[in-house]
């Protein structure tokens, strides 16, 4: 993989609380088990996105494990509608908006990725381990 190309993906929203399509609940899956992050290792170092809450807690939706990297605000995020009808803004919550966020992040300041799964960010003080599960993001707020 070249070193001046990073990849962030989801964790997955699977951890708890699964139904299929007629409401039937389905069991639990707190561990990554979803391409592509559950291809994550040191000769494809993924940086894997969980979900987070505004103070830093893991949700509880959020699947995490050894492939995950770090966490980032996924829960009750502020979103406007596509439909030009729908004018109110609402809520909703995902490792997809961690992982957006996290993205944004990373466009704003990250200096180095290296092959061990290390990454600093420029002027913020962030180092952290691939497979770091416990030490999630604050918000930006």
């Amino acid at each position: 993989m070249d070193d001046n190309i990073i990849i962030v993906v989801i964790a997955g929203n699977h951890a708890i609380g699964n139904k299929d399509k007629n409401g039937k609940a389905l069991p639990d899956r707190p561990n990554i088990d979803t391409f592509p992050a559950v291809i994550e290792s040191a000769t494809l170092p993924l940086i894997v996105i969980g979900a987070t809450n505004n103070v830093g807690k893991e949700e509880k939706f959020s699947q995490h494990g050894p492939h995950l990297t770090i966490g980032a605000p996924g829960y009750q995020v502020r979103c406007q509608s596509q439909d030009p009808a729908k004018t109110d803004p609402f809520q909703d919550s995902g490792t997809s908006f961690g992982e957006s966020w996290f993205s944004r992040f990373c466009t704003l300041g990250l200096r180095k990725v290296d092959r061990s799964g290390h990454f600093q960010v420029e002027d913020k003080g962030l180092a952290c381990p691939n497979g770091l599960a416990k030490r999630p993001m604050l918000s930006d707020e």
